[in-house]
């Protein structure tokens, strides 16, 4: 819902604000997953019946999930996406505090 209202509010699409968030802040190696398209050495999900046989899984179209993770990016760059979130370099302190805090919900036990 909240890459609807970034839509919304800025009249930009999902994809266009992407592009431009991680060209702003250096981030290599992330598109938004295509699954028609030849990635090399794209990873490829299993399925695992019951009786423990293992195949391919069926392939999904994900971009009704971008803003929920439709990306793809290969693992050195997702680490380095982590390590530039996790040291502030992408979010400012304050929020990056709050990213951490522990929520309290109606189901929060009390403390």
């Amino acid at each position: 819902m909240l890459g609807a209202v970034a839509e919304s509010v800025t009249g930009e699409t999902f994809q266009s604000l992407s592009k431009d968030f991680f060209g702003r802040y250096k981030l290599k190696g992330f598109e938004l997953d295509d699954a028609l398209a030849i990635l090399p050495k794209r990873v490829r999900g299993y399925h695992v019946d019951k009786n423990g046989h293992v195949s391919n899984a069926r392939a999904y179209d994900a971009s009704n999930k971008y803003p929920a993770g439709g990306f793809t990016s290969s693992a050195e760059d997702y680490l380095r996406f982590v390590i530039s979130v996790g040291s502030g370099q992408v979010l400012r302190p304050e929020i990056l505090q709050q990213v951490w805090t522990d929520q309290l919900t109606l189901n929060t036990p009390s403390r």
